[in-house]
């Protein structure tokens, strides 16, 4: 069975075993957190001038559930960041900007689904099982570091920063001026709406390269 809280502006809560947690954010758009699963998580929320949800942080024995963060209506709201320890199975965040410190998770996260990333939020968490990112766009100079190996990773405009990981299986970029490092391979590298700059650095092979534009892009396996 499932539970329910709402409130209008309580600083915390205490997310677990099937429980939401719904309040409003700056915007005055109503938004709902739930974690399915094993383990719990604490929301923090953020003031004026904060991220609206200034922290999740996953505690201990937090294993293999769905973090689900849904907006009202067609809106949008902000996360700072997300910390603590343990494995999710997805964060499914579409309509979540991530605007703060960023993803730090000593654990793995089988699906991440989000806004924009702004600010130079940065991302690092380990993939026991392929992983798969979706954004829309990154903006600044955010840094994603993953522990293993990529699915896909795809985003609208990767504008900043860079990405690094074992294996990636599929990129799926609009534009992109970013710098990609992988240890192992790139299977798929497509570029579709615009100019592809940065470096790409990969110590096995590329497979199939798809870029729109090579305005200036380099190369390296």
């Amino acid at each position: 069975s499932s539970s329910s809280v709402v409130v209008s502006a309580n600083p915390y809560a205490l997310l677990g075993h099937g429980s939401r947690y719904s309040f409003t954010d700056n915007d005055g758009d109503k938004v709902t957190l739930s974690l399915s699963g094993s383990g719990f998580a604490e929301v923090a929320l953020g003031g004026t001038g904060q991220a609206d949800i200034e922290s999740i942080t996953l505690q201990n024995g937090t294993e293999g559930g769905n973090l689900n963060i849904k907006v009202d209506r067609g809106g949008r709201t902000q996360l700072g960041s997300l910390t603590g320890n343990g494995n999710l199975k997805s964060l499914n965040g579409k309509c979540v900007d991530l605007a703060g410190a960023g993803i730090d998770l000593t654990g793995s996260i089988e699906k991440l689904t989000l806004g924009d990333v702004l600010n130079g939020a940065d991302i690092s968490f380990d993939a026991d099982i392929a992983a798969t990112l979706k954004f829309e766009n990154i903006i600044g100079d955010s840094n994603i570091d993953i522990d293993g190996s990529l699915r896909q990773f795809q985003a609208i405009q990767f504008s900043g920063g860079s990405l690094s990981s074992e294996d990636i299986a599929q990129i799926r970029v609009g534009e992109i001026n970013a710098d990609i490092e992988v240890a192992g391979n790139i299977d798929k590298l497509n570029v579709s709406a615009g100019n592809m700059e940065g470096n790409v650095y990969v110590e096995g092979s590329i497979g199939s390269v798809n870029i729109r534009d090579r305005k200036s892009t380099r190369l390296n396996s």
